[in-house]
């Protein structure tokens, strides 16, 4: 629970400037390879769109990848590891669709490996020339957030020790006050924190904020008391400071929340439902156009791929199974058979060296390519291209008993790919810490979907089913 003050705006601000450089740079890198190739810079037609597509979509990258995650005290290596391999698999995307479109002129490589590498070169020197600078800023206190806090109750206490987790360089608690302050007991020091004490009354905080540098005051008075709440923000807003209620530890639960109006009523929405203003209709549009463009241009593929099942081993093409879906309801999930028919055998996922796995089921499963009638779900409305990966009833009923939340998933309809799965979390889940991360890659999903981050996650599918180290 970090408080956003002036500071937390400024590194924002800074993310939001990295972000812009990197996109003029990435535009002005193909614009000088071009030069130095051609000697000239009258582009072909074709380029005026790719080259600020390109940049767009690579920028959009980062932002999934998370270099744009703003951490003063972190090494800048780690945010250049993740740009480096978010801008590359662009590069191989965008190369892709050059030889897709029968784009191959004169140069054209050359000019391709030179953005690429000219590119790269550019957003590293720029971090490591503007990662000094904001860490001087840091260690001068740049970045702090003063707080003083406001009761010393339970729930004061409880923000204080949470609050004194975090770096001083961060989140500094400078006060603590109390409308009931008696100075017989000012002393709070039996709380589990550095000795601090109760600095006064609100008269005495009105008159420190006054004469300090305060950034956020963090009411902790409890909901129940309404009217001291209200007294107290009537006497605050008069001051240069934010205002925050803290309501105690249910505050994680709280991080998504907003004052939304219903009915004249001004009320605190807790939990979002997804795909809110219009993203249902954005993505049910994306979800037909891409299964229906995926089954036209793999057609041939799904025939051989049936025929060497059949020919391989006695039993049907398709594997058939009651999958949890959106809301909890049930759907029949289909995907080419991979394992030897056998109807009485009992539900188990798939490990290495499993030896139900045929040849053709091998070949299909390294692919993904068994997921490909899955498509026809995505057309019936059970599934979308992406979104959490459905599992077995029997699975979601054993899964959801060791995480309470993990139902939590199926907020969306369940997808062919997910953020998860290319995230390396796509196999088994044999393990707790695994089923975790999953879970907590796919309410990132959820929590930050978009347009853009469907298609990247499509395409950075595309580019590592060839390279899966974890189908079976």
């Amino acid at each position: 629970m970090i408080p956003e003050n002036d500071a937390n705006k400024l590194a924002h601000a800074l993310m939001s400037i990295l972000r812009l450089l990197d996109l003029l740079w990435a535009i002005v890198a193909a614009l000088l390879i071009h030069a130095l190739r051609y000697r000239h810079l009258e582009l072909p037609s074709w380029s005026v769109p790719v080259i600020p597509g390109f940049a767009l979509l690579a920028i959009h990258g980062f932002s999934a990848a998370g270099v744009y995650l703003f951490s003063p005290s972190q090494s800048p290596w780690t945010s250049i590891r993740l740009l480096t391999r978010s801008w590359l698999q662009s590069a191989l995307l965008l190369a892709a669709v050059l030889l897709l479109a029968s784009i191959d002129e004169v140069g054209l490589r050359f000019w391709l490996i030179g953005w690429v590498l000219a590119g790269l070169a550019g957003f590293i020197v720029l971090r490591l020339l503007l990662h000094p600078l904001v860490r001087r800023f840091y260690r001068q206190g740049g970045f702090v957030t003063r707080v003083v806090v406001v009761g010393a109750g339970q729930t004061g206490r409880w923000a204080i020790r949470r609050l004194n987790r975090v770096s001083r360089k961060l989140v500094q608690v400078v006060g603590i006050y109390d409308d009931r302050h008696d100075p017989d007991r000012s002393s709070i020091r039996h709380i589990e924190m550095p000795p601090l004490t109760i600095s006064g009354d609100i008269d005495a905080l009105m008159q420190f904020v006054r004469e300090n540098r305060i950034d956020v005051v963090v009411v902790t008075f409890p909901y129940e008391a309404q009217e001291r709440i209200h007294q107290l923000v009537m006497k605050l807003r008069v001051l240069p400071v934010r205002i925050h209620i803290c309501s105690g530890p249910i505050s994680y639960e709280l991080d998504k929340s907003e004052v939304v109006d219903l009915g004249g009523i001004p009320m605190l929405q807790i939990v979002d439902r997804p795909l809110e203003k219009g993203g249902w209709l954005v993505k049910a549009v994306e979800d037909i156009l891409v299964a229906s463009l995926a089954l036209v241009l793999t057609a041939p593929l799904l025939l051989l791929i049936a025929v060497a099942i059949k020919l391989e081993s006695p039993g049907p093409v398709l594997f058939v199974q009651a999958r949890g879906g959106f809301n909890g309801r049930t759907f029949r999930m289909y995907k080419f058979r991979s394992m030897r028919h056998d109807p009485q055998a009992r539900l188990l996922q798939a490990g290495p060296g499993d030896a139900r796995v045929t040849r053709v089921g091998r070949i299909l499963r390294r692919y993904s390519l068994d997921e490909l009638p899955q498509f026809l779900n995505v057309l019936k409305g059970d599934m979308s291209v992406v979104g959490p990966r459905p599992h077995a009833l029997e699975h979601d009923q054993e899964f959801s008993a060791i995480i309470g939340q993990y139902v939590a998933r199926l907020r969306v309809k369940p997808g062919l790919t997910g953020w998860a799965q290319i995230n390396g979390f796509r196999g088994l889940t044999d393990t707790r810490e695994k089923l975790l991360k999953r879970l907590e890659y796919d309410l990132y999903y959820i929590d930050h979907w978009s347009l853009w981050l469907d298609l990247w996650i499509i395409l950075r599918t595309i580019f590592a089913s060839a390279a899966a180290q974890n189908a079976y």
